[in-house]
């Protein structure tokens, strides 16, 4: 009977306990959402380090889902189908992002998703946008790290190589010798400066600018004009060297007759001056005739009238320009 007693005692623990592992799991089922309808969603992301299947899934902090498969494409990247509960599907549109955050700066990251209801909703198994979040441990991360370190090294290396170039006396006393050379430079430019400001201001007072580019504009027009007759010009050219042989020739026969008029010229070029004044006398005298005849047939006048008032005109120009000579001297 002791026996039996004790047997079915350890039945009832044993049934007792495998209740409550049932009712334990049952629990833990429910919390999980083990019993709930799930949507899955992927995201296509380029690294997924700290991140694996189980990671939690949230919204503002709350979780919704967790990630449920990772899987390694060819190009490098990375597809990460994550699950989340039904009732929050409707947060998903196509304007949702998506991205991997470390909710406290040491502790395993989060997929945290960014909702935007203003788009339309998305139908399970869609692909939601992934974008980069900062974090502060991935500075620190190796294969980050390396290429910063390596131009540090490289940069440690220019450095070196210019301490090393100025560690020579010459190329310090050179680089002295620059500086104190720019400053003439500085003042000149300063100067340039204060003219060009000068120029512009002359240029744009009265808007003198303008009327230059009216004045410009008009020249260009002459010059297209006059460009226009001068191809008319260029034109007319091959008449022009025609009527050019003509007139030469005609400046040769000139030319022969010329040469023999010159022995004429030659033998009755001394008596050219009295002939001159012979014959300046003659139209003289044919102009006081002529004046005479007037007065006869007008006033009844005589030769010696006109001569008489031809003295008087003379003499009257004469003191003219007597007076006038005295006038510019003074």
């Amino acid at each position: 009977m002791t026996v039996r007693s004790y047997e079915k005692l350890a039945g009832v623990f044993v049934v007792g306990a495998a209740l409550a592992i049932f009712v334990f799991t049952i629990s833990i089922g429910i919390e999980q959402g083990w019993f709930v309808k799930k949507l899955e969603f992927v995201a296509n992301v380029p690294q997924v380090e700290g991140v694996y299947p189980g990671t939690r899934v949230q919204i503002g902090g709350l979780r919704i889902g967790r990630i449920d498969t990772i899987k390694l494409q060819e190009d490098g990247r990375f597809l990460v189908y994550f699950k989340i509960f039904e009732k929050y599907s409707k947060h998903f549109t196509n304007k949702t992002e998506i991205g991997f955050i470390r909710p406290y700066i040491i502790g395993e990251r989060v997929l945290d998703v960014t909702p935007d209801e203003t788009g339309e909703l998305i139908a399970d198994g869609s692909e939601v946008k992934f974008v980069e979040h900062f974090d502060i441990l991935d500075t620190f991360n190796g294969k980050k790290i390396g290429p910063y370190m390596e131009n540090m090294q490289a940069l440690l290396e220019n450095v070196r190589f210019l301490a090393e170039a100025f560690a020579d006396r010459r190329r310090s006393e050179d680089v002295v010798e620059i500086f104190d050379n720019m400053k003439p430079l500085i003042i000149n430019a300063n100067r340039a400066t204060k003219m060009l400001e000068e120029m512009a201001s002359q240029m744009t007072n009265k808007k003198n600018l303008k009327k230059l580019v009216s004045n410009l504009a008009v020249t260009t027009t002459a010059i297209n004009t006059s460009i226009t007759e001068l191809v008319t010009f260029t034109k007319q050219l091959p008449a022009l060297g025609e009527h050019s042989t003509e007139v030469m020739k005609n400046l040769t026969v000139l030319t022969l007759h010329m040469n023999e008029l010159v022995p004429t010229i030659q033998a009755i070029a001394p008596e050219l001056p009295s002939a001159s004044k012979k014959a300046l006398r003659a139209l003289e005298e044919a102009l006081v005739v002529l004046k005479a005849m007037q007065k006869s047939f007008v006033l009844s006048g005589s030769v010696a009238e006109v001569r008489e008032e031809e003295e008087k005109i003379r003499v009257e120009e004469e003191k003219r320009k007597i007076s006038s000579e005295k006038e510019k001297d003074e």
